[in-house]
């Protein structure tokens, strides 16, 4: 399907293509190209953006933001876990010990 004039006129960064997926217009970063029995084929890279109401709106990453406070919480887990992880090891419930170590994968 053929991309309308008005949304290919809309400003967007360069080296970059207009695909509608779905019901939005998707702005996507051509990052090269290939070269494949004595042709060029264009390699698309990660979606920047999206055309809305003809305007460009760019894509916004969230942040992982780690604080000293969700540090604390792990380290506190971690640490009493640990503890009990010990005393299940020694302890008599071999098969409990078994099924719950597969469980979590360790």
């Amino acid at each position: 399907m053929a991309v309308p004039k008005e949304i290919r006129d809309v400003e967007r960064p360069i080296n970059s293509i207009v695909k509608q997926i779905g019901d939005k217009w998707a702005v996507i970063k051509r990052i090269g190209c290939e070269r494949k029995n004595g042709k060029n084929y264009p390699i698309n890279g990660p979606v920047v953006g999206h055309i809305v109401d003809g305007v460009f709106i760019p894509k916004v990453d969230p942040e992982l933001e780690i604080t000293s406070k969700s540090y604390g919480d792990y380290m506190l887990a971690r640490s009493v876990s640990l503890d009990l992880l010990d005393e299940l090891k020694n302890s008599q419930i071999n098969p409990l010990y078994q099924s719950m170590t597969a469980v979590q994968g360790v």
